[in-house]
């Protein structure tokens, strides 16, 4: 094993109280990478806590220690509760809670949501309690109080991250450590960009957020909404991108659309909307979405027939939404 010259991320955040956003990102891009590469060999790490990940002299943070948690799922609450292992408890808790599998990754992911939590910060989302049958209890994760709600000052890249790492649904959460491992890149461009330029991110910025560094596309598969209410164009539509070897959502309800990246504001990588049938609703769906702070990373195109080309200035400038004009 590589020797570590450094500290252990608990001591390292005792020290600073909390993490800067950025430097939070940054080795919170670390831990998922190992995590992902990890999963890639068809391992769990299970035990994922602060001080389970070191932080060396360099900056690099390393996750150390997998597999200690493991356990047998038929293990009862009241052996379990005499677990030596808090964390141990903490994983049987959460996925008996959401009934998922031993051996999920999304529970890792969970735990390195809350990592990322304390980093920013300084404390930790799940309370303590030396009690282990209380940490067996839902009601635990239920209390969790949202990131953004502890520090309201806390960039939205870096809490939308936490808060889908941390979704106690296990659908809702990021399905695998390279799709956390994607935000975590666009989170990290826009906050490099708006250190640097001190405030707002400049299109260049949002253009490498979205492509991040080079991945095998067998693990990165970008998504895209199509917002079109004729069935034959859908039909077309949905095709022509999955041959491009995109993933293909397709509503005809262009408010429907943007409800969904309020909720979700990684629903999809781009949203095309078309207004060749659904009219001008599509014009103010996509200038809703071009403001929603939920959905300011995500590409928004708006697709106008010809005879509709009156409405292309009231469509909004924004840097990741563009217009078109049918030929």
């Amino acid at each position: 094993m590589d020797f570590v010259e450094g500290w252990n991320l608990q001591t390292f955040v005792r020290i600073r109280k909390r993490v800067a956003p950025l430097q939070a990102t940054k080795l919170m891009m670390d831990m998922t990478e190992g995590l992902r590469y990890a999963f890639e060999h068809g391992l769990t790490h299970r035990d994922l806590k602060l001080n389970n990940a070191l932080v060396a002299s360099d900056g690099q943070a390393k996750l150390v220690d997998f597999g200690l948690a493991a356990l047998d799922e038929t293990i009862a609450d009241d052996a379990l509760a005499e677990m030596p292992n808090a964390r141990t408890v903490d994983y049987a808790a959460l996925e008996r809670a959401t009934g998922v599998r031993k051996d999920d990754t999304r529970s890792d992911i969970y735990f390195l949501g809350c990592i990322f939590y304390h980093m920013l910060t300084g404390q930790a989302p799940l309370s303590d309690t030396r009690d282990r049958l209380q940490r067996l209890s839902k009601q635990r994760f239920l209390d969790v109080i949202p990131i953004q709600n502890v520090d309201p000052a806390l960039p939205h890249w870096v809490t939308m991250v936490v808060n889908k790492a941390m979704s106690l649904d296990p659908s809702r959460r990021y399905q695998s450590p390279s799709a956390m491992l994607t935000d975590l890149h666009i989170a990290l461009a826009q906050l490099s960009s708006s250190e640097a330029a001190g405030g707002t991110p400049t299109a260049a910025s949002l253009t490498a957020a979205q492509g991040g560094p080079p991945q095998d596309p067998r693990h990165r598969q970008y998504s895209i909404m199509v917002v079109e209410s004729n069935p034959k164009m859908q039909d077309v539509l949905r095709d022509g991108f999955k041959r491009a070897g995109y993933r293909v959502l397709v509503t005809s309800d262009p408010a429907r659309a943007v409800s969904r990246f309020r909720q979700d504001g990684t629903a999809a990588d781009c949203v095309l909307f078309s207004a060749q049938e659904i009219g001008r609703p599509a014009v103010d769906c996509f200038n809703q979405l071009g403001q929603d702070k939920n959905a300011h990373f995500v590409r928004a195109l708006l697709l106008l027939e010809e005879d509709q080309r009156v409405w292309e200035k009231d469509a909004l400038a924004a840097p990741t939404v563009a217009c078109f004009r049918c030929p």
